[in-house]
């Protein structure tokens, strides 16, 4: 069941921008009557950029946003035609947290200077990509909320990402709505219970909602493990934290 939103009313297309000295490409979509909307940087599954994730952006557009999809791969190399086990173990363990964070405020300087209004950001990333949504609530500036579906928190540090994740918990300055899955093999209900715990002492309000009966990837229409009910119930809790935390 897969959804495709059209672009009727919307402006799209591939960006082309610099980051870190690199390149740097990125999908938008944004209303295309608008001359000021607000910002919400989307971070990508571990697929990479594809379809569902371009159809994401469009959805955002629709609702009013200019929603801009960076390819975090980019600088790393190229993922065509690999399983989503070799990216896994592949690319995605080369991307650096801070190469990361360049890409977003990279992004929101191109949006900013199109149409969006960068004091409106949000960011929102699914499963791999979802990580980078609790890093940039704790590093963007200017960002005023960020929904994480079924990222994972709780990471080993290493070379690519050397801040521990309760650093992060404790210099978080925008809130964080997490959405996550009860029968999750990556995100268990035990690191769920550890990250509870730690948003006790996060300075900013944080929400885990929990969907007993979905697994990892529920959202991702594409895939045998979607349900509709918890992806709709998801999606419009998303809308409204962003809507209370003034990003829309």
């Amino acid at each position: 069941m897969t959804i495709v939103t059209d672009s009727k009313g919307l402006t799209t297309g591939m960006l082309q921008m610099h980051s870190s000295g690199q390149q740097l490409a990125a999908f938008h979509a944004r209303p295309d009557s608008a001359t000021s909307v607000p910002i919400v940087v989307v971070m990508h599954q571990t697929y990479g950029m594809n379809e569902y994730s371009r159809d994401v952006c469009r959805r955002l557009g629709k609702a009013g946003y200019f929603a801009i999809l960076p390819d975090l791969y980019g600088r790393y190399g190229s993922v065509e035609g690999l399983t989503r086990e070799a990216i896994a173990q592949g690319i995605a363990r080369k991307v650096e947290d801070c190469g990361v964070m360049a890409d977003i405020r990279a992004c929101v300087d191109q949006a900013a200077g199109m149409t969006g209004d960068s004091n409106r950001l949000g960011v929102m990333g699914f499963a791999w990509g979802a990580q980078f949504v609790w890093l940039s609530c704790a590093e963007i500036e200017g960002c005023r909320a960020g929904v994480s579906w079924y990222g994972r928190l709780v990471r080993e540090a290493s070379p690519q990402r050397p801040v521990p994740w309760r650093d992060t918990v404790a210099h978080l300055h925008a809130p964080v709505l997490g959405l996550y899955a009860g029968t999750d093999p990556y995100v268990t209900p035990e690191i769920i219970d550890e990250m509870r715990q730690a948003m006790t002492t996060a300075p900013v309000h944080t929400e885990l909602h929990c969907y007993p009966e979905a697994s990892h990837g529920f959202h991702a229409d594409y895939q045998p493990q979607y349900r509709s009910d918890d992806a709709q119930d998801g999606w419009n809790r998303q809308m409204s934290w962003f809507e209370q935390n003034g990003v829309r």
